[in-house]
């Protein structure tokens, strides 16, 4: 396997902070329906406020749906 590959794998198992999320919630945005956009872009915007990052919660075994602006659907999505 090539070294850039190699590379590329282990970032991919890496955790995403809020930050990170925020962007991949912003991309999603821009590719759904219009009910889904405004979801996902409040969602995305809230994200650089939460007071604590998605995936400590996922550890503890939460829910996302704790983080405002995150219902069912965007917690199932993220995840």
């Amino acid at each position: 396997m090539k070294p850039a590959r190699k590379a590329a794998i282990s970032k991919q198992t890496d955790l995403l902070d809020n930050a990170a999320i925020a962007e991949l919630l912003a991309r999603e945005a821009e590719q759904a329906s219009e009910q889904l956009r405004q979801a996902f872009r409040r969602a995305a915007r809230r994200a650089f406020l939460w007071d604590h990052e998605a995936y400590d919660l996922l550890a503890a075994g939460k829910s996302l749906a704790e983080l405002e602006g995150i219902g069912p659907f965007l917690d199932r999505r993220i995840r």
